[in-house]
């Protein structure tokens, strides 16, 4: 915020205050649909087409957020797969006094809601792992 104006400084090519909000969402949207397209599709065959087909959004806002799919797909790897695995595995076993029953209960339950998806596409963060893990540096220090 500019000390002799009430507002932010305008986006010069529209002269309206770009909201921050907006530039997190969108880069939430990137990030979520491809980590559906990589669940889907693995890394290496995802597109940054279809990602962008399924957004709706451009490839000038892609590269706003992330200059490479490497990029893309580290941020997949530090968001909704690192949830995934808290959800899915973590915190369910947090303050329980027997690990192994509390795993058992968590399959259970899953396998009667998620099994569908699982079946027909995989584990997202074995799928990952085995195909990246190998061979890229960044991939297999963040998984």
């Amino acid at each position: 915020m500019s000390p002799l104006f009430s507002q932010p400084f305008p986006n010069i090519l529209t002269g309206m205050a770009r909201p921050r909000k907006k530039s997190l969402s969108t880069r939430r949207l990137l990030i979520e649909a491809a980590y559906r397209a990589i669940h889907r599709d693995g890394f290496q065959a995802t597109g940054l087409t279809a990602i962008l087909a399924e957004t709706g959004l451009t490839k000038g806002a892609l590269y706003h957020h992330f200059s490479s799919k490497m990029e893309l797909g580290y941020a997949v790897v530090e968001g909704p797969l690192r949830d995934y695995v808290n959800d899915w595995w973590l915190d369910p076993l947090e303050g329980k006094g027997d690990p192994l029953q509390a795993l058992v209960s968590v399959i259970g339950s899953r396998l009667k809601k998620d099994v569908p998806e699982m079946l027909v596409l995989g584990c997202p963060l074995n799928n990952l792992a085995q195909e990246m893990a190998p061979v890229d540096e960044g991939f297999r220090i963040r998984i």
